[in-house]
């Protein structure tokens, strides 16, 4: 089985990686690049139920994780995804987990929110420095 596992998580970072490239350079993803992800996926699932959803969950909040799925090759980058899908399936499972990774996406959110605000600002105070400067 954890070979299956192996297998399926190295065709699914192949066929992510596909997709990801395409993106990052505006072009359309190609109809067998979507295949591929799908199909590699499901394949992901049926090696390890939920597999698919914490390895996404993974290369979103682990930046070690996204990193190691962009530049490791091969069996270095596998058995890292692996890891990072065993540590997703403790998050959702371990309250303790689940409670620190809510803490930092409201962290995140908070800070976002103090930096939107000021920009949120920028425009009205412009008018008032150029009305103050008779412009």
């Amino acid at each position: 089985m954890h070979g299956d596992l192996a297998r399926a998580v190295e065709r699914y970072a192949r066929a992510w990686i596909d997709v990801e490239r395409m993106q990052e350079q505006a072009l359309p993803v190609l109809e067998h690049q979507k295949v591929a992800l799908q199909k590699y996926g499901v394949a992901l699932d049926r090696a390890q139920p939920g597999a698919q959803r914490d390895l996404l969950s993974a290369i979103e909040h682990q930046p070690t994780i996204y990193k190691a799925m962009r530049e490791k090759p091969g069996s270095a980058r596998t058995k890292q995804l692996m890891a990072g899908i065993e540590h997703e399936a403790r998050v959702r499972q371990t309250p303790e987990l689940k409670a620190e990774r809510v803490v930092k996406l409201w962290s995140g959110l908070e800070e976002q929110y103090e930096k939107l605000q000021g920009l949120a600002h920028a425009e009205a105070r412009n008018q008032v420095n150029d009305w103050e400067l008779g412009l």
